[in-house]
């Protein structure tokens, strides 16, 4: 709450949250408030809110993006996970380096094989995940777990904790091995994790057992209007790129961080 104009603290608040404005709703019953955002900043959805208090459920209901079928454990932490967001953020200015901070986090990465309980999680990320999404493939439960059936399938989660927040699952792999080759069919990773380098980490300790081995490691990548984040991590490492589209590993992935800044658990 200040005298900025909406349009200005949503685009402050989604560089503080690490999402793309397509990611908002904005609601307001002044008309003009609503103008106003929706002229800074496109591609946010606004609804027509009227007047009439008693019509906005009727009107919010009708709005696809606001549907869901169930709720993650995530989700229902989201609002204090952002709110202690912004407390390590805060915090963040204390320390005199970046590596200083990271390290005051105390971060614990937990490295999971694919277990069914985490279904919902694996599912709504296949879904919502746009930024760091490598195919930006869209599945549905069963396909979900059809593949994860198939000889030589690997699906592969990373779950984040630190002193002050439980991030839950973050990062997801899905892989196939065979013939001393891995192909990565998917990978996807929270933007409420972003920032720490853990992206690049997540991938490294996954495959990089592999390529010691002298596997090769290819990753399948579509390019969308929203995932140039992912391209420009995956360019940021790859050696080469093929006529089918897969990005090429060859060499192992340069190490992203100390044993120092975060701690890992395998399950």
């Amino acid at each position: 709450i200040n005298h900025n104009n909406k349009s200005s603290n949503i685009l402050s608040l989604c560089e503080e949250l690490n999402i793309k404005p397509d990611s908002v709703v904005f609601l307001d019953n002044s008309k003009y408030e609503r103008a106003e955002v929706k002229a800074k900043i496109p591609e946010i959805l606004v609804p027509e809110l009227d007047d009439e208090p008693y019509n906005y459920f009727n009107i919010l209901a009708g709005i696809k993006e606001l549907s869901y079928y169930t709720l993650s454990k995530e989700d229902l932490n989201r609002s204090s996970d952002y709110i202690n967001l912004r407390k390590s953020n805060l915090e963040k200015t204390k320390y005199s380096s970046h590596e200083d901070w990271l390290k005051s986090l105390k971060m614990k990465l937990t490295i999971e094989n694919f277990k069914k309980v985490n279904l919902d999680r694996i599912h709504q990320m296949y879904n919502k995940i746009n930024q760091l999404n490598s195919t930006s493939r869209r599945l549905d439960r069963s396909t979900i777990l059809k593949e994860n059936k198939k000889k030589n399938n690997f699906l592969i989660t990373a779950r984040l904790t630190d002193n002050l927040i439980d991030f839950g699952i973050i990062g997801l792999l899905k892989f196939t091995v065979k013939n001393k080759i891995v192909v990565v069919e998917d990978f996807l990773f929270s933007c409420r994790a972003l920032g720490r380098g853990l992206e690049k980490y997540f991938i490294e300790i996954t495959l990089n057992d592999y390529l010691k081995k002298n596997y090769q490691i290819k990753f399948k990548f579509n390019k969308s209007d929203k995932n140039k984040l992912c391209e420009d991590l995956l360019k940021s490492i790859f050696n080469k790129k093929n006529k089918r589209n897969e990005i090429i590993f060859n060499n192992l992935i340069k190490k992203t961080y100390k044993s120092k800044i975060v701690s890992i658990v395998y399950h």
